[in-house]
């Protein structure tokens, strides 16, 4: 792994990737920092942290060659040590070329950061879509699961036809 001193060469050499490629490790990110729990679906935020560290030293400053990141390696790493380095570079180079690089990866990165939050909001809601859970259990039906599923079924059908519609109309 390299030094984590920025230089001008770190930063000339840094990569941003096309929107479209954004997209894809947003999608990727947020397939992989989404693990289930209980039943249901979670941030893992050791996941997240790990999968963002990754996104930023490798993809976008070329830190490291590495295609996973190594709790040692996030330890050097991690996305604050970097950014603070990024920033402090960006406020200290007299190179203008490169201080307006520095600031569009930050900026970039962002950005990113932004792309996997919706896509991780989607998958967890996409996840825990009470449609969804159903289909989950009834693929691991057995007799026990069985009558817990038709009491969810009753609690379901019931809390829907409580459900007052014109209560929330006339508000």
């Amino acid at each position: 792994m390299k030094n984590l001193y920025f230089t001008e060469k770190t930063i000339e050499n840094a990569f941003i990737p096309s929107l479209s490629a954004k997209y894809e490790l947003a999608l990727n990110g947020a397939n992989f920092v989404v693990t289930e729990y209980d039943g249901t679906a979670v941030l893992n935020s050791y996941l997240y942290e790990i999968f963002t560290t990754k996104i930023l030293a490798v993809d976008y400053l070329k830190l490291t060659n590495s295609a996973i990141i190594t709790d040692t390696e996030y330890e050097q790493l991690n996305n604050r040590t970097i950014f603070d380095k990024l920033k402090k570079f960006a406020k200290n180079t007299d190179n203008k070329i490169l201080e307006l690089k520095a600031k569009k990866i930050i900026t970039d990165f962002n950005l990113f950061l932004k792309m996997l939050d919706t896509e991780i909001n989607n998958e967890l809601n996409r996840q825990n879509n009470i449609m969804a859970i159903i289909d989950r259990q009834v693929k691991q039906i057995t007799p026990e699961n069985i009558e817990s599923l038709q009491n969810m079924k009753k609690d379901i059908l019931s809390q829907s036809e409580s459900f007052d519609l014109n209560a929330i109309n006339k508000n």
